[in-house]
Protein backbone atom coordinates (compact mmCIF):
# COMPACT_ATOMS: atom_id res chain seq x y z
CA UNK A 1 0.00 0.00 0.00
CA UNK A 2 2.81 2.07 0.83
CA UNK A 3 4.49 1.53 -2.42
CA UNK A 4 1.36 2.47 -3.95
CA UNK A 5 1.17 5.52 -2.28
CA UNK A 6 4.57 7.02 -3.28
CA UNK A 7 4.31 5.59 -6.74
CA UNK A 8 1.06 7.80 -7.05
CA UNK A 9 2.08 10.72 -5.54
CA UNK A 10 5.50 10.52 -7.71
CA UNK A 11 3.15 10.90 -10.66
CA UNK A 12 0.84 13.74 -9.27
CA UNK A 13 4.30 15.98 -8.33
CA UNK A 14 5.35 15.30 -11.84
CA UNK A 15 2.03 15.97 -13.19
CA UNK A 16 1.39 19.47 -11.65
CA UNK A 17 5.23 21.27 -12.12
CA UNK A 18 4.28 19.74 -15.64
CA UNK A 19 1.16 22.04 -15.75
CA UNK A 20 0.96 24.24 -18.34
CA UNK A 21 -0.77 27.96 -18.92
CA UNK A 22 -2.05 29.50 -21.85
CA UNK A 23 -3.82 32.83 -21.35
CA UNK A 24 -5.51 34.32 -23.98
CA UNK A 25 -6.49 38.29 -24.09
CA UNK A 26 -10.80 39.20 -23.08
CA UNK A 27 -10.21 42.61 -23.80
CA UNK A 28 -12.97 44.59 -25.38
CA UNK A 29 -13.76 47.72 -27.70
CA UNK A 30 -13.79 50.77 -25.22
CA UNK A 31 -11.85 49.44 -22.80
CA UNK A 32 -9.27 52.44 -21.34
CA UNK A 33 -6.41 51.96 -19.19
CA UNK A 34 -4.37 54.86 -17.30
CA UNK A 35 -0.44 54.37 -17.12
CA UNK A 36 1.67 55.83 -15.04
CA UNK A 37 5.43 55.23 -15.55
CA UNK A 38 8.36 56.19 -12.49
CA UNK A 39 11.25 56.16 -14.13
CA UNK A 40 14.75 56.10 -11.95
CA UNK A 41 17.82 56.77 -13.08
CA UNK A 42 21.19 56.25 -11.25
CA UNK A 43 24.47 56.86 -12.61
CA UNK A 44 27.91 55.65 -10.41
CA UNK A 45 31.60 56.60 -11.83
CA UNK A 46 33.98 54.32 -9.68
CA UNK A 47 31.59 53.14 -7.61
CA UNK A 48 30.32 56.70 -6.51
CA UNK A 49 26.57 57.85 -7.00
CA UNK A 50 26.75 60.78 -9.04
CA UNK A 51 23.81 61.40 -10.21
CA UNK A 52 20.14 60.49 -8.63
CA UNK A 53 17.13 61.48 -10.70
CA UNK A 54 13.10 60.17 -10.99
CA UNK A 55 10.46 61.97 -12.83
CA UNK A 56 7.36 60.41 -14.03
CA UNK A 57 5.18 59.57 -17.08
CA UNK A 58 1.58 59.29 -17.80
CA UNK A 59 0.06 57.21 -20.89
CA UNK A 60 -4.00 56.01 -22.06
CA UNK A 61 -4.32 52.88 -24.00
CA UNK A 62 -7.51 52.25 -25.36
CA UNK A 63 -8.92 49.52 -27.17
CA UNK A 64 -10.07 50.93 -30.38
CA UNK A 65 -11.47 47.87 -32.56
CA UNK A 66 -11.24 44.16 -32.24
CA UNK A 67 -11.76 41.04 -35.12
CA UNK A 68 -11.00 37.16 -34.68
CA UNK A 69 -7.47 37.30 -34.89
CA UNK A 70 -6.02 41.23 -33.68
CA UNK A 71 -7.13 44.33 -31.43
CA UNK A 72 -6.56 47.61 -32.63
CA UNK A 73 -5.23 50.12 -29.51
CA UNK A 74 -4.40 53.95 -29.40
CA UNK A 75 -1.72 54.64 -26.84
CA UNK A 76 -1.04 58.10 -26.18
CA UNK A 77 1.78 59.28 -23.82
CA UNK A 78 3.48 62.12 -22.61
CA UNK A 79 5.87 63.31 -25.16
CA UNK A 80 9.65 62.92 -23.27
CA UNK A 81 11.45 65.16 -25.00
CA UNK A 82 8.93 67.95 -24.14
CA UNK A 83 9.15 66.51 -20.73
CA UNK A 84 13.12 66.69 -20.50
CA UNK A 85 13.43 70.00 -22.28
CA UNK A 86 10.39 71.36 -19.91
CA UNK A 87 13.24 71.73 -17.30
CA UNK A 88 15.11 74.65 -19.68
CA UNK A 89 11.66 76.46 -20.14
CA UNK A 90 8.73 76.07 -17.83
CA UNK A 91 6.25 77.14 -20.09
CA UNK A 92 7.24 74.77 -22.90
CA UNK A 93 3.94 73.01 -22.69
CA UNK A 94 1.65 75.84 -22.42
CA UNK A 95 3.44 77.31 -25.72
CA UNK A 96 3.00 74.42 -27.77
CA UNK A 97 0.32 71.88 -26.30
CA UNK A 98 0.12 70.63 -29.33
CA UNK A 99 3.07 68.59 -29.14
CA UNK A 100 2.36 67.60 -25.46
CA UNK A 101 1.32 64.36 -25.92
CA UNK A 102 1.95 61.60 -28.76
CA UNK A 103 -0.29 59.08 -29.87
CA UNK A 104 0.60 55.58 -31.66
CA UNK A 105 -1.94 52.89 -33.18
CA UNK A 106 -0.65 49.72 -32.81
CA UNK A 107 -2.10 46.31 -33.67
CA UNK A 108 -1.86 43.19 -30.89
CA UNK A 109 -2.19 39.28 -31.64
CA UNK A 110 -4.56 37.44 -29.70
CA UNK A 111 -2.73 34.74 -30.82
CA UNK A 112 1.04 35.47 -29.47
CA UNK A 113 0.69 39.07 -28.32
CA UNK A 114 2.99 40.48 -30.91
CA UNK A 115 3.20 44.61 -31.26
CA UNK A 116 3.07 46.11 -34.35
CA UNK A 117 3.33 49.80 -34.93
CA UNK A 118 0.61 50.89 -37.53
CA UNK A 119 1.07 54.74 -37.90
CA UNK A 120 4.73 54.93 -38.32
CA UNK A 121 4.64 57.67 -40.99
CA UNK A 122 2.54 59.97 -38.91
CA UNK A 123 5.04 59.55 -35.88
CA UNK A 124 7.68 60.08 -37.42
CA UNK A 125 6.01 63.49 -38.67
CA UNK A 126 4.88 64.34 -35.19
CA UNK A 127 8.67 63.76 -34.12
CA UNK A 128 10.60 66.21 -36.61
CA UNK A 129 7.58 68.89 -36.61
CA UNK A 130 7.65 68.71 -32.60
CA UNK A 131 11.07 69.14 -32.50
CA UNK A 132 11.89 71.66 -34.93
CA UNK A 133 8.94 73.67 -33.43
CA UNK A 134 10.55 73.01 -29.62
CA UNK A 135 13.81 74.10 -30.96
CA UNK A 136 12.51 77.11 -32.13
CA UNK A 137 10.98 77.89 -29.40
CA UNK A 138 13.76 77.57 -27.04
CA UNK A 139 16.05 79.89 -29.35
CA UNK A 140 13.30 82.17 -29.21
CA UNK A 141 12.51 82.47 -25.29
CA UNK A 142 15.21 80.95 -23.73
CA UNK A 143 18.45 81.48 -26.09
CA UNK A 144 20.94 80.86 -23.38
CA UNK A 145 19.95 77.49 -23.39
CA UNK A 146 18.98 76.74 -26.63
CA UNK A 147 22.55 75.64 -27.66
CA UNK A 148 23.02 73.16 -24.42
CA UNK A 149 19.63 71.55 -25.83
CA UNK A 150 20.29 71.42 -29.16
CA UNK A 151 23.76 69.59 -28.18
CA UNK A 152 22.12 67.13 -26.36
CA UNK A 153 18.83 66.14 -27.77
CA UNK A 154 20.49 66.43 -31.41
CA UNK A 155 21.20 63.06 -30.88
CA UNK A 156 17.92 61.76 -29.57
CA UNK A 157 16.08 63.82 -32.58
CA UNK A 158 18.03 61.57 -34.77
CA UNK A 159 16.70 58.54 -33.18
CA UNK A 160 13.18 59.10 -33.14
CA UNK A 161 13.17 59.42 -36.96
CA UNK A 162 14.61 56.09 -37.18
CA UNK A 163 11.52 53.52 -37.55
CA UNK A 164 13.39 50.73 -35.79
CA UNK A 165 14.30 52.68 -32.87
CA UNK A 166 11.05 54.13 -32.97
CA UNK A 167 9.06 50.27 -32.89
CA UNK A 168 11.73 48.72 -30.06
CA UNK A 169 10.74 51.69 -27.75
CA UNK A 170 7.08 50.78 -28.37
CA UNK A 171 8.28 47.47 -27.49
CA UNK A 172 9.67 48.96 -24.20
CA UNK A 173 6.67 51.14 -23.53
CA UNK A 174 3.71 48.91 -24.15
CA UNK A 175 5.15 45.39 -25.26
CA UNK A 176 5.18 44.29 -21.42
CA UNK A 177 1.16 44.12 -21.30
CA UNK A 178 1.73 40.85 -23.77
CA UNK A 179 3.95 38.87 -22.62
CA UNK A 180 1.19 36.81 -20.77
CA UNK A 181 0.17 35.74 -24.48
CA UNK A 182 3.29 35.44 -26.05
CA UNK A 183 3.29 31.57 -25.47
CA UNK A 184 2.12 28.31 -23.40
CA UNK A 185 4.05 29.03 -20.06
CA UNK A 186 5.07 25.87 -17.60
CA UNK A 187 5.64 26.97 -14.37
CA UNK A 188 8.87 28.03 -13.25
CA UNK A 189 10.20 26.67 -17.14
CA UNK A 190 12.78 29.62 -18.70
CA UNK A 191 12.27 30.15 -22.24
CA UNK A 192 15.38 31.55 -24.50
CA UNK A 193 15.10 32.71 -27.82
CA UNK A 194 17.64 33.97 -29.98
CA UNK A 195 17.03 37.19 -31.43
CA UNK A 196 18.69 41.07 -32.57
CA UNK A 197 17.82 44.11 -31.39
CA UNK A 198 19.37 47.65 -32.17
CA UNK A 199 22.35 49.03 -30.37
CA UNK A 200 21.65 51.38 -28.01
CA UNK A 201 24.89 53.15 -28.24
CA UNK A 202 24.89 53.00 -32.31
CA UNK A 203 21.57 52.46 -33.63
CA UNK A 204 23.26 51.93 -36.82
CA UNK A 205 24.57 48.47 -35.71
CA UNK A 206 22.22 44.92 -34.77
CA UNK A 207 23.33 43.49 -31.67
CA UNK A 208 22.70 39.66 -30.98
CA UNK A 209 20.39 38.89 -27.97
CA UNK A 210 19.24 36.10 -26.10
CA UNK A 211 15.47 36.57 -24.74
CA UNK A 212 14.53 34.89 -21.78
CA UNK A 213 10.66 34.49 -20.43
CA UNK A 214 8.88 32.34 -17.51
CA UNK A 215 6.48 32.54 -15.79
CA UNK A 216 8.35 32.71 -11.86
CA UNK A 217 4.67 31.78 -10.19
CA UNK A 218 1.02 31.62 -10.18
CA UNK A 219 -1.92 31.95 -7.48
CA UNK A 220 -4.54 29.66 -8.34
CA UNK A 221 -6.98 31.21 -5.89
CA UNK A 222 -6.55 35.24 -6.99
CA UNK A 223 -5.69 34.22 -10.51
CA UNK A 224 -2.42 36.10 -10.47
CA UNK A 225 0.64 35.50 -12.43
CA UNK A 226 4.24 36.79 -12.18
CA UNK A 227 6.24 36.39 -15.39
CA UNK A 228 9.94 37.57 -15.61
CA UNK A 229 11.29 38.71 -18.78
CA UNK A 230 14.68 39.16 -19.36
CA UNK A 231 17.18 40.13 -22.56
CA UNK A 232 20.73 39.49 -22.76
CA UNK A 233 22.95 42.17 -25.65
CA UNK A 234 25.92 40.19 -27.39
CA UNK A 235 28.17 43.49 -27.21
CA UNK A 236 31.34 41.53 -27.93
CA UNK A 237 31.80 42.06 -31.10
CA UNK A 238 30.90 46.06 -30.45
CA UNK A 239 33.73 46.45 -28.33
CA UNK A 240 36.25 44.67 -30.41
CA UNK A 241 34.94 47.12 -33.24
CA UNK A 242 35.72 49.73 -31.00
CA UNK A 243 39.09 48.42 -29.90
CA UNK A 244 39.90 48.24 -33.84
CA UNK A 245 39.56 51.75 -34.34
CA UNK A 246 40.98 53.29 -31.56
CA UNK A 247 44.28 51.08 -32.61
CA UNK A 248 43.85 52.34 -36.03
CA UNK A 249 43.62 55.96 -35.04
CA UNK A 250 47.31 55.08 -32.49
CA UNK A 251 48.68 53.75 -35.57
CA UNK A 252 47.78 56.44 -37.99
CA UNK A 253 49.78 58.70 -35.87
CA UNK A 254 53.38 57.20 -36.56
CA UNK A 255 54.00 57.06 -32.83
CA UNK A 256 57.17 55.02 -31.78
CA UNK A 257 56.29 51.45 -30.49
CA UNK A 258 56.40 52.09 -27.07
CA UNK A 259 53.66 54.66 -27.05
CA UNK A 260 51.90 52.03 -29.45
CA UNK A 261 52.16 48.84 -26.90
CA UNK A 262 51.00 51.47 -24.32
CA UNK A 263 48.20 52.12 -25.92
CA UNK A 264 46.67 48.67 -26.65
CA UNK A 265 47.39 47.59 -23.04
CA UNK A 266 44.70 50.84 -22.47
CA UNK A 267 42.56 50.11 -25.09
CA UNK A 268 42.25 46.39 -23.99
CA UNK A 269 40.63 47.35 -20.44
CA UNK A 270 37.52 49.32 -22.59
CA UNK A 271 34.80 46.74 -21.16
CA UNK A 272 30.30 47.11 -21.74
CA UNK A 273 27.95 44.91 -20.88
CA UNK A 274 24.18 45.51 -20.35
CA UNK A 275 21.18 43.61 -18.66
CA UNK A 276 17.89 43.88 -18.36
CA UNK A 277 14.93 42.21 -16.27
CA UNK A 278 11.12 43.30 -16.40
CA UNK A 279 8.74 41.70 -13.47
CA UNK A 280 5.45 41.13 -14.46
CA UNK A 281 2.43 40.97 -12.35
CA UNK A 282 -0.61 39.43 -14.59
CA UNK A 283 -4.10 39.44 -13.20
CA UNK A 284 -5.59 36.87 -15.33
CA UNK A 285 -9.59 37.88 -14.06
CA UNK A 286 -9.36 41.01 -16.03
CA UNK A 287 -6.31 39.56 -18.66
CA UNK A 288 -4.51 42.74 -17.99
CA UNK A 289 -0.94 43.63 -16.69
CA UNK A 290 -1.29 45.32 -13.25
CA UNK A 291 2.03 46.49 -12.83
CA UNK A 292 5.95 46.41 -14.19
CA UNK A 293 8.93 47.13 -12.81
CA UNK A 294 11.85 46.81 -15.62
CA UNK A 295 15.55 47.30 -14.74
CA UNK A 296 18.27 48.24 -17.13
CA UNK A 297 21.79 48.18 -16.01
CA UNK A 298 24.66 49.70 -18.23
CA UNK A 299 28.12 49.06 -17.12
CA UNK A 300 31.17 49.62 -18.70
CA UNK A 301 35.18 50.49 -17.98
CA UNK A 302 36.52 53.24 -19.92
CA UNK A 303 39.94 53.52 -20.33
CA UNK A 304 40.76 56.57 -18.89
CA UNK A 305 37.44 57.18 -16.67
CA UNK A 306 37.67 54.09 -15.07
CA UNK A 307 34.32 51.80 -13.68
CA UNK A 308 30.44 53.31 -14.62
CA UNK A 309 27.13 52.32 -13.88
CA UNK A 310 24.00 53.69 -15.32
CA UNK A 311 21.01 52.13 -14.18
CA UNK A 312 17.57 52.72 -15.08
CA UNK A 313 14.17 51.49 -13.06
CA UNK A 314 10.96 52.05 -14.95
CA UNK A 315 8.10 51.19 -12.73
CA UNK A 316 4.71 50.97 -14.64
CA UNK A 317 1.25 51.05 -13.04
CA UNK A 318 -1.97 50.19 -14.88
CA UNK A 319 -5.29 51.53 -13.59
Amino acid sequence: MRTRFTIFFSFFLTISFAQQYRFTPKWEAGHIKSITYTILEQTYKNKVLTDDSTYTLHATLKVVSEDEAFYTIEYTVENPVMKALSELYDKLVEEVPEYKDQQLICSVSKDSGQVVLLNWKEVRQYNIKSYNRMEKLLAKKAPDRARMAKEVFMPVKQLYENENYVKEQVKKGIGFLCVPFERSYTLREKVEEADSAMNPFNPSVMLETTETVWLKSYDEKNEEGTFIYSVDMDFSKFVLQMKDVMMRIAASMNVEDSVIYRKQREVDQLKMDMTHENMIIYDNKTTWVTKSVNTIEITGVDPKNGPSRKVYRITAEIE
